[in-house]
C-alpha cells in the first residue's frame, strides 16, 4: 500500500498516484519480461482509489504501525485484487479528478465486496507509458 497525500499533503494528489503507478508499471514490466524468459510467473495489478481515510499509528504496545483505513483504502485493495498483470485500474472518484490529464478508459461497473452496487471501474489507456508534465 502506498499513502499519497499523507502524511504530507500535495496539490494534485489523485495525478501523482496515477502517474506513480504508470512509472511503476512501467518498470515493473520490463523486469517482469526477463524473470518470463526464465520460465517465473510475475506480474503486478494496481488499484487506485480516492477518498477519506483515517491515517496514522494503528496498533498496540509492541506493534505499532503507520497505516491508513476506511472505505477508499479497502476500494483500492479490492481494485488491486481484480486488477490484471500490467493494468491500472481506477475508481470513478480518481479518474474524474484526472480527467484531461491522464486518458482513461472506462470499464464498466464490477461487483466488489462490502458494496451494494458494482462500481465502476477505469482503467489506463493502451499505450500509456509515461506522464508528461509530472512536477
Amino acid at each position: 500500500m502506498l499513502l499519497v497525500n499523507a502524511p504530507m499533503s500535495c496539490p494534485d494528489p489523485a495525478f501523482e498516484a496515477l502517474s506513480l503507478a504508470i512509472e511503476m508499471q512501467s518498470v515493473v514490466q520490463g523486469l517482469t519480461a526477463g524473470w518470463r524468459k526464465h520460465g517465473h510467473r510475475i506480474g503486478l495489478g494496481i488499484g487506485l482509489a480516492m477518498g477519506p481515510a483515517t491515517v496514522g499509528r494503528i496498533g498496540y504496545e509492541g506493534r505499532l504501525d503507520y497505516t491508513a483505513i476506511g472505505s477508499a483504502v479497502n476500494l483500492a485493495s479490492r481494485l488491486c485484487s481484480a486488477a490484471t498483470d500490467g493494468q491500472i485500474l481506477v475508481d470513478a472518484v480518481v479518474a474524474t479528478v484526472v480527467e484531461g490529464k491522464i486518458p482513461l478508459q472506462a470499464l464498466g461497473a464490477i461487483a466488489v465486496k462490502g458494496y451494494d452496487q458494482p462500481v465502476p471501474i477505469f482503467t489506463v489507456a493502451t499505450g500509456v507509458i509515461s506522464v508528461s508534465g509530472r512536477p
